[in-house]
Formats: C-alpha cells, structure tokens, sequence
C-alpha cells in the first residue's frame, strides 16, 4: 500500500510539473495574449542580460472601460515602468481601449499607430492621452499619416528584435471598390514580427488577405503585399497571432504558406462567431499545423452555426463550454539554452 501511494504522489508530481504555468525567464521573451474578450491585448517583456523591456501590441476592447485589458497589462508590467514601444495595429475600438490607462500608469517611449481618423469616443480618449504622454513624457509619436517610417523599420531590444513588417495610414486606392468599410479599416493593420534567439512570432491585427467565403486560394490586398515583400521583410514565423481574430477574411492560402506557423493562437471572444472553422483548416492544409497548436482564448466556447460556410470552429482543447473572459490567455515563452542551436519556444494557456 505505502508502494502504491508513492508512486500515486510521484505521477501527480509529474503531471503538475507538465502542467505548470509559464512565466518570464533570465535570457527569454515572455508575451501573454490576453483574454479580454472579443478584441486583441498582447503583453511583452524581454530580458537580456541585466536588461528588461516592455512592449504592448494592442490595447484591448472598450468593455468595462479597457478594464480587463489593463488588468492583464498590470499582471507583468510594474506600474511606474517604462513601456519601450506600443503599437497599435490599427483604429477599432476593440484595440485601442486601454491606452488612457497605460499612458497614465507607465512611461511610454514610442507609439506607432496607422494615423487614422475615427470618431468614436474610445478613439478620442486614446489619441488625447497620446498627445500628454508626447506632452509631458517626450513620448515618440511614429503616426504613419505624418511620418515616414519605411517597412523593415527594427527596434532592437537586447538580442530581441521588433520588426515593422506592414501597416499604412489608408488603404490603397486601388482596393477601395473592393472592400468592405470594415475591410477598409482592418487592411492596414500594422504588422510586427518580434525575433529572438532563432525564433519568432509575428502579431498581425486585423490584416486582411480575401474576403469572407472567398475561394480558398484567393489572396489579395495586405497579405499579398507581405508575401511579395517576404524576401525582403521576412514574414516566416514560429507563432502567428492569428489575423482578425481568425475571421475568414484573412489568413489566405498564400499568406500561410508564407509564414508557416507551427503554432497559431486566435484572441478571440463568445459573440463574433471567431475562429470560422475555415480559416483553421486553412492553416491545416497549407501549414501543416497540429490540432494540439491551435490556441484560443476562449477555448471550448460553442456557439453553433451561423450562415451556411461560415461556420465557428469549436475546437480548443474543449475544457469548457462558455466563455469566461480572464480564463484563456495564452502564454509564450521564448528561452535561450546552453548547447541549443537556437531558443527553446513553448505556447501554453495560462491556466492549463
């Protein structure tokens, strides 16, 4: 008997350390993909030697006034810290949300922002406490209306390096008859893909490629122009933030062959229907990508059918089966080893 529960306490032992939760590490990138709901808040922190940076990619939605979002900020950067670089991919409101917040609590050195012009109340109260933190802290105001600020444009960061892959302040002229008024917001997402040690995972907001229910290997627009450029500006990556929360009108065929993730993760909520279970076979059949390296962060929800073609993928680990924002982010963790030829890369939940 005493044989028996030893050997019970050793397996729970294992399975617990299998399981545990990752955090930021000497010589890593740690990023969290925060569950906020319908919307995209990605956290950042680089440690190099005796060197920490942070950067935020995304804000996060309106809900609660940008609460959850800045709560997930909060969790890993320290208030009172300097945030080395905010981007933020474009002007929806479900991205744009905590910026007050953050230009409060923190030391903001570099915004870059697409310079679009919107009108809603979260736009307003974003772009006000941008001018402060350029007012009061010199915060670098890298608005892509007003500057030149060429694709392939690197911030380096210890060994880690924040590349300015895409993003412009309008759409081209010529794919204006083509596109939605949501597409004509969402095509010039800025793109970031951040490198370090060998891998790299690239954040590409709501970047569009095809239209919904466009046929499979239809490729168009920002995606097609990242394609082209990928000799030049590299856009293979180890871990995709998933386009559009992974809508249908993104991730074509030739964009993910381009990147070849071997891991993809979908900041997604309950009540927009995301992923479609299109865009997840896509990167099946054109990258190959497992069943256990897709990650939501709403992992389980099933919220049925919606119109013929277009339907939500209900895979994720299937833990549960109604959204709890908070539950479901997702972890990254980039570590450099002695005797590996480049870092070691794990993609988790954060509760597992």
């Amino acid at each position: 008997m005493r044989y028996r529960q030893l050997f019970i306490a050793l397996v729970v032992l294992l399975l617990a350390r299998g399981v545990q939760a990752l955090a930021p590490q000497p010589n890593s990138v740690f990023v969290r993909i925060a569950d906020i709901g319908a919307g995209l808040c990605c956290v950042i922190q680089i440690n190099d030697g005796d060197e920490t940076h942070y950067l935020i990619y995304d804000a996060g939605p309106p809900d609660n006034g940008g609460a959850p979002s800045f709560k997930a900020i909060k969790d890993i950067i320290p208030v009172g810290s300097t945030v080395d670089l905010m981007v933020l991919s474009h002007s929806d409101a479900d991205h744009i949300a905590a910026v007050n917040e953050i230009c409060d609590a923190y030391k903001v050195r570099r915004v870059l922002r697409t310079g679009d012009q919107r009108t809603s109340k979260t736009w307003q109260t974003a772009m006000a406490a941008i001018a402060k933190e350029v007012e009061t802290d010199g915060c670098v105001d890298l608005n892509l209306a007003t500057t030149e600020f060429p694709f392939g444009a690197t911030y380096q960061f210890g060994d880690a390096y924040a590349t300015f892959v895409y993003g412009r302040s309008a759409p081209k002229s010529t794919w204006v008859p083509d596109l939605s008024s949501g597409e004509k917001n969402n095509c010039i997402s800025i793109v970031m893909r951040l490198s370090y040690d060998g891998q790299s995972i690239l954040f590409t907001g709501d970047t569009v490629g095809r239209h919904i229910l466009s046929p499979e290997k239809f490729s168009a627009f920002s995606e097609a122009d990242m394609v082209r450029n990928s000799e030049i500006i590299p856009i293979k990556s180890d871990v995709i933030i998933a386009p559009h929360h992974g809508a249908d009108n993104c991730s074509s065929a030739d964009f993910i062959r381009a990147v070849r993730p071997r891991y993809v993760v979908f900041s997604c909520g309950s009540h927009f229907h995301h992923p479609r279970n299109a865009t997840v076979q896509r990167y099946r059949k054109f990258a190959g990508v497992r069943s256990s390296r897709f990650f939501r962060t709403d992992r389980g929800d099933d919220e049925g059918k919606d119109k013929p073609g277009e339907e939500d993928w209900t895979g994720g680990n299937g833990k549960y089966t109604n959204d709890v924002e908070g539950r479901d982010a997702v972890d990254i963790l980039i570590e450099k080893k002695e005797g590996r030829k480049k870092g070691k890369l794990t993609v988790a939940y954060q509760n597992p």
